[in-house]
């Protein structure tokens, strides 16, 4: 170990020419009583009963620093540990403090323990110096003087003197010491390995490092410790490949691995989500003949429960989780309470709480009591999934298990309710809670705000209001939270008038309104087509102390585009650019869609392209583009874009294809549309309503009706449910094939599931049925038009008129036509012959009924 480099002793010559041997910073006077005292002190040192003796002298009153820490320097060959107990006995005769000579007698006992190897009193002294608040370099000036007086010093002082800031938790100030002893001083390895933790476990990482370089200058070795530290680091800081690289180095410098290095790298693999490596790197555990011990399966249990977005993703890691504890069980490794905590809330996030509770109850057999966590997460996945009873099971076993129930727990079911949109449900938590009549119990304003979010969310704004008066009456003040959420409701009803009543309402509360506020405003006006109004609240956002966001200008640069505005959507977007709000794909993608409605393709496909370059493109701008482009049928750039999208990696959905095929269909190109359908089930995108009609109606108009009725037996197999627009397709496509029967039938079957039937069923069912000259059941369903609320066209009568009269009848037209002025389905100011001869049409319809409006 290296060790401070020593300082000589310096001669001075006196006056008299007399010399003297003296210390730097131990400068004192020494005549001829304070050298008998020195010795006097110094004899009753070496007797057992020292204490005594000088406590029965008069060496109390004649003791003063000066003596002291001559004493204290002198005494060679006394113990250091006598010494010690004599400075402490002298501190209650002399008044020391934390003055200079303290610290001068405390630096020199701590020297000689250290010497002496007496490191627990050596400790005790740092302590007390520490406490002066003196800065490193002064401590470490008043321990390098006797260090270097004093032959064979141990180097280990410094090291105490850096544990014990450590120990305090100044850790920069432990740094400084070996700052400071740069080039005197070279810590030991299990000193550096014990600062990194300590450094590693603060989170200092930087100064992490500066400590590794140091030890990577000084030519130190490094053990298994060391490189676990780094590799933990490497870790923390999300670099796996370079803790791997570590790994293998240390390997190869013949450092056997442990399971805690393994452990570490398997715990950073998994935070950043590798998964799959993690458990590989478990199972290559056994190849070193290590084994994984309880805190490897934590720690991948751990991860594998919390890991997927998304259900499905979710549950395929709990089953990996599952495993991994069937496995601990097999090599007697007892499951700790962490273990089965994140298993049970995995499962409820997966919404199998069967084995949940299965779980439950073997870590109860155990003697594993579940913590609130546990009992949390099975009430917030019963509560989601609207599972009242078993969430008043769940409490029922807190109140056993002596878990009290308090208003955080009661609102978080009542919250997580109101969000699956279980609204009276919730509301028998709120009676409960006030029928249990506890001040602690009592709902506060995210009670209420949680039921005024769900009912507003659901459109019931009259029920939100009810909530909002309530809370009012209970003496409670909404925050801007709710009044924001509630302004947001009757925007999506598009109530303005009531929302800015609302606004106003919050403002002279003296609720302050926040950015999100002028968002939800702003957007509730552009979304109604008041462009001109959305500006000026948007204008007047910095009056209010507020500065526009991202969401603001996106907003209303959206407004502009959706009303076509679009020189002042792009003068808006480059203020937005300017004041230092980056775009997003949100905002160009409503540039684009924009600019693709008005059929400006060329700046569209600018904007686009600008999107690309930053890194913004998505499906959703993607799709937009091809919609734009179908339209105008550029056939060869709906290709390209397509296949930029693979090349992107960016996979196309439901809108993309679906775009694609109706367009296909409406051009003619009936085997490309099917090519494109085929293709996206084979990325398991599945088809839906909007995809099967475009290729039922393409095939319709390409005469192929048996492809298309073959394709609604398809949608209706795989649980796809038509529309009207569908329905509507497949009873042309049933009267093309002059096959009726079917056509009534499928009517008969809609009508019994109570689905209303549009006029333009009616007049292809009415068409259908006068080709085939069943005039009077065509009539018998303008008649049923008539009892749904539905107003007959003009063309429709007309059809089924003069398909009479070209049959060749001429009394049963007459006897239709008066039955249909009758019915006030023909004004009755047109004659047979306007309709026969083809004199009046649906252009005449709104004079018509004008001119009966006049005769009512």
């Amino acid at each position: 170990m290296w060790r401070l480099s020593g300082r000589k002793l310096l001669l001075f010559t006196d006056r008299n020419g007399l010399k003297r041997i003296r210390r730097l910073n131990f400068c004192s006077s020494q005549n001829e009583d304070s050298a008998a005292i020195q010795e006097e002190i110094s004899n009753l040192l070496q007797e057992n009963n020292w204490m005594y003796l000088m406590n029965s002298s008069d060496i109390p009153k004649k003791l003063n620093p000066v003596i002291l820490r001559s004493v204290l320097r002198k005494s060679l060959l006394l113990d250091p540990r006598r010494l010690n107990s004599f400075f402490n006995w002298s501190s209650t005769h002399i008044e020391m403090g934390n003055s200079q000579n303290y610290l001068e007698c405390s630096a020199i006992l701590v020297v000689k323990l250290c010497n002496s190897k007496f490191y627990g009193p050596a400790n005790d002294l740092l302590y007390q110096m520490l406490r002066t608040n003196l800065q490193p370099s002064e401590i470490l000036k008043y321990i390098m003087c006797p260090f270097n007086e004093f032959e064979g010093s141990n180097s280990v002082v410094f090291e105490l003197l850096i544990d014990m800031y450590k120990k305090m938790g100044r850790l920069k100030d432990a740094m400084k010491v070996i700052d400071e002893t740069k080039g005197h001083f070279v810590p030991s390895l299990l000193c550096y390995n014990s600062l990194m933790n300590d450094l590693i476990k603060a989170n200092m990482l930087e100064d992490f490092w500066k400590v590794y370089e140091r030890m990577m200058q000084e030519g130190i070795c490094f053990d298994v410790y060391t490189y676990v530290n780094v590799i933990r680091v490497f870790c923390k800081e999300g670099n796996v490949k370079e803790a791997e690289k570590v790994l293998f180095k240390m390997e190869q410098e013949g450092y056997k691995p442990n399971v805690v290095t393994y452990n570490v790298i398997i715990d950073g693999l998994c935070r950043v989500g590798a998964l799959d490596e993690a458990f590989e790197m478990k199972n290559s555990m056994a190849g070193k003949s290590l084994v994984p011990d309880g805190y490897t399966y934590t720690i991948l249990i751990k991860a594998f429960c919390k890991e997927g977005r998304t259900r499905d993703v979710k549950s395929i890691w709990v089953e990996r989780g599952h495993e991994l504890l069937d496995d601990m069980k097999k090599k007697n490794l007892t499951p700790t309470m962490e273990i089965y905590d994140v298993i049970i809330i995995g499962l409820c996030r997966c919404g199998d709480f069967s084995r949940a509770n299965q779980f439950l109850e073997e870590m109860v057999a155990k003697g594993l009591k579940p913590s609130s966590q546990t009992y949390t997460a099975l009430i917030t996945g019963h509560s989601r999934e609207g599972r009242v009873e078993d969430v008043k099971m769940v409490l029922e076993r807190m109140l056993k298990q002596g878990i009290e129930l308090d208003r955080f727990c009661y609102n978080s079911i009542i919250s997580d309710l109101c969000k699956a949109g279980k609204m009276t449900e919730a509301r028998t938590f709120l009676v409960e809670m006030r029928e249990r009549r506890s001040a602690h119990l009592k709902p506060n304003a995210f009670t209420y705000g949680a039921f005024i979010n769900g009912h507003s969310k659901a459109g019931e704004m009259e029920d939100a209001n009810r909530y909002l008066r309530e809370m009012l009456d209970h003496g409670l003040v909404p925050d801007v939270y709710i009044y924001t959420t509630l302004i947001s409701g009757l925007g999506k009803r598009a109530e303005i008038d009531k929302a800015f009543e609302l606004y106003d309402e919050m403002c002279s509360k003296g609720v302050n309104p926040t950015i999100v506020t002028f968002n939800v405003l702003i957007n509730c006006l552009s979304k109604s087509g008041d462009v001109e109004r959305a500006r000026k609240m948007f204008d007047s956002i910095p009056g209010k102390g507020l500065v526009p966001n991202n969401v603001t200008y996106t907003t209303m640069i959206d407004g502009y585009c959706k009303s076509g505005y679009l020189t002042e959507a792009l003068n808006l977007f480059t203020e937005m650019l300017s004041s230092g709000i980056q775009g997003d794909s949100f905002v160009y993608s409503a540039l684009v869609d924009g600019h693709c409605k008005a059929g400006d393709m060329e700046k569209a496909m600018s904007l686009f392209q600008e999107m690309v370059q930053k890194g913004f493109a998505t499906t959703f701008s993607f799709s937009t583009l091809i919609d734009g482009y179908c339209k105008f049928q550029k056939l060869d750039e709906v290709k390209h874009l397509l296949e930029e999208m693979v090349n992107k990696g960016i996979l196309p959905d439901h809108v993309t294809f679906s775009t694609v095929i109706d367009y296909y269909c409406k051009a003619g190109f009936m085997e490309e549309a099917k090519m494109i359908f085929l293709e996206m089930q084979k990325k398991f995108i599945m088809p839906n309503v909007v995809t099967y009609t475009s290729l039922i109606q393409g095939y319709n108009r390409k005469g192929n009706t048996s492809e298309a009725l073959a394709l609604f037996a398809e949608m209706k197999t795989k649980g796809i449910q038509p529309d009207e627009v569908t329905y509507g397709a497949i009873f042309d496509a049933h009267c093309k094939e002059g096959n009726l029967t079917e056509a009534l039938k499928l009517r008969d079957e809609l009508v019994v599931t109570g689905t209303s039937l549009s006029n333009n069923m009616y007049a292809t069912l009415i068409g259908g049925l006068c080709e085939i000259e069943e005039y009077s059941e065509a009539l018998r369903l303008l008649e049923e038009m008539e009892k749904q609320g539905l107003k007959p066209t003009l063309d429709m009568c007309k059809t089924i008129i003069c398909s009479c009269h070209g049959a060749g009848s001429v009394e049963e037209p007459r006897q239709v036509f008066e039955r249909m002025v009758g019915l006030g389905f023909i004004p009755n100011t047109t004659t047979l012959n306007d309709l026969v001869d083809g004199k009046q049409s649906d252009a005449d319809i709104e004079d018509s009924n004008n001119l009966l409006k006049q005769l009512a």
